[in-house]
């Protein structure tokens, strides 16, 4: 019978009778059908063969003091298993082979580096076999069999050995040797760290009494800038297969869901989909669609600074605390099945002014901050030097309510003017605390206690606009007069007088529009606030 192999996957090695004349079997990485029928090649201008293959992992114990000598062999037994797609290793390797064949080169130090070996002599370039070798380098880093899991740091390597040996299985490095057989074969040059990205299939044999009768396990993948990533895979026997897009560094099995939160697009639940997984209810809303679910399975708090709606449902008694981004308006509606969907929209500007105000109230903006009941001149998050006024506008006829949501503040009602409220926030905490004011029971800004300047407390620190010519006045509240300066000349300061420790001075847009200016109390570094001309 004539030979007529010349390529192809096996699960049993072809006798080498079958192999057409220039094929050799080489290992495939495929553990299913583990050789692979590969014509042989030259490297340039030599007589030396050169095979492209996938070799089997290259499992390092360094990491795993500590553990029995039964959980280091599990360990050890499921890291040597691990393969990844084979295809994807097959073509890694064809790809170094064709970068290895045209640098004659590695032949002589090839040659060089076999006869430097104690038991290997009088080699020549024809006597040599080049394996290029993808593989993957696996360092088992920890093994909890009461909690089950299992923590493998994978990089795809690839490597060029030379070897006396003509076929694939009777190479022997250094550390492999057993059962008295002698090293025929070298690393020439420094293996190389693979960039995988396209998406692979991973499997591993996991140790026998990591699951019981469930046909599912997890891992989080944790990137080397701390990302972190949940794969859902499943279990036939003992063997785990999971799909990862995200290539390689540290994985960690798990038997149970380890999940913060779950992410369903829009027509998807967890009862028709795996979901992806998180290990931060943050991650989770900065990657849920519009129209998709949340399951949240872990306390976590996020905030969010996208336009779009999503359902969030609590399992657990886990608790999500979600909260709009500056300038981002909250809405929450319980859809009363344990659900709630929260719509998020931009409100857009920031504050501007009205032309002259006695110390309060503080500048109005126009309807680009409007809300659906009511409209504020101040939207964005703020630091309070003892205390702050809003101007809250109803739109609807019904009084807003003001509350916060920590003893750092008081709130309370000051005036009402037609549909205008003013409500007053004063500091009540230390420094640097925070509370969140809320309009209607709905999220509306964070307030956080500031530090009054040598003393003085300003009834204005966020930015305003004054119209050009137009006038703002300050309160500042003091034990004595304090120095009140601009700090460009687009603005001039007067002293308008005081009553008791409340003094006032008006500030003069005198510059052109779109002039901007800080004002400094006692001659502090940092203004208390920065208007600009409109």
């Amino acid at each position: 019978m004539d030979s007529f192999i010349t390529g192809g996957s096996f699960s049993g090695k072809p006798d080498d009778s079958y192999l057409a004349e220039g094929y050799a079997v080489v290992s495939s990485g495929n553990p299913d059908c583990p050789y692979l029928v590969q014509k042989q090649e030259q490297v340039a201008d030599t007589e030396t063969t050169i095979v492209a293959e996938v070799a089997k992992p290259n499992v390092k114990d360094s990491e795993l003091s500590g553990l029995s000598q039964d959980d280091v062999a599990a360990v050890t037994d499921a890291a040597e298993s691990t393969a990844v797609s084979a295809d994807v290793m097959q073509q890694e390797s064809a790809s170094a082979l064709e970068d290895v064949k045209r640098d004659s080169s590695i032949v002589e130090d090839a040659v060089k580096d076999l006869n430097a070996q104690d038991h290997i002599s009088g080699v020549e370039a024809e006597n040599v076999t080049l394996y290029v070798q993808t593989y993957l380098d696996i360092t088992p880093t920890d093994y909890d069999t009461e909690n089950k899991t299992l923590a493998l740091d994978i990089t795809p390597m690839s490597r060029v050995v030379a070897s006396t040996a003509s076929e694939s299985e009777d190479v022997v490095l250094e550390g492999d040797t057993d059962d008295g057989q002698k090293v025929n074969a070298v690393i020439v040059g420094t293996p190389k760290e693979l960039n995988i990205t396209v998406p692979v299939e991973m499997t591993l044999e996991l140790p026998s009494d990591f699951v019981s009768d469930s046909t599912t396990a997890y891992v989080v993948h944790t990137k080397a800038n701390g990302k972190q990533y949940v794969y859902t895979g499943t279990i036939s026997g003992n063997t785990f297969t999971f799909t990862n897009p995200n290539g390689f560094s540290e994985f960690i099995v798990y038997a149970e869901d380890p999940a913060a939160a779950r992410v369903y697009a829009e027509g998807e639940s967890e009862y028709n989909a795996p979901g992806v997984g998180y290990m931060t209810l943050q991650d989770a809303v900065n990657a849920v669609k519009d129209g998709g679910t949340i399951v949240v399975k872990e306390n976590g708090k996020a905030t969010v600074s996208d336009s779009k709606s999503f359902t969030v449902v609590e399992e657990n008694d886990a608790l999500a605390e979600l909260a709009p981004g500056s300038r981002y308006r909250m809405e929450a509606t319980d859809n009363g099945d344990g659900s709630v969907t929260y719509t998020f929209t931009y409100r857009g500007s920031s504050p501007s002014s009205s032309e002259d105000s006695v110390g309060t109230p503080l500048p109005v903006v126009d309807n680009g901050g409007q809300t659906s009941t009511f409209l504020s001149d101040t939207y964005d998050d703020l630091t309070v030097n003892g205390r702050y006024q809003f101007r809250i506008t109803s739109l609807d006829g019904s009084k807003p309510v003001m509350t916060v949501s920590s003893a750092n503040f008081t709130v309370s009602l000051a005036s009402q003017s037609g549909s205008d409220y003013f409500y007053v926030l004063t500091c009540a905490g230390a420094p640097g605390s925070t509370a969140i004011v809320y309009i209607n029971g709905v999220y509306f800004l964070t307030a956080t206690v500031g530090g009054a300047s040598d003393g003085v407390i300003s009834d204005t620190t966020a930015p305003f606009t004054v119209s050009e010519g137009g006038t703002y006045q300050f309160r500042l509240t003091a034990a004595e007069r304090p120095a009140f300066a601009a700090g460009s000349p687009s603005f001039t300061v007067e002293y308008a007088g005081n009553e008791g420790n409340d003094w006032f001075f008006k500030v003069h847009a005198v510059g052109k529009a779109g002039d901007g200016c800080g004002f400094y109390i006692n001659g502090a570094s940092a203004p208390v606030a920065v208007a600009t001309i409109a």
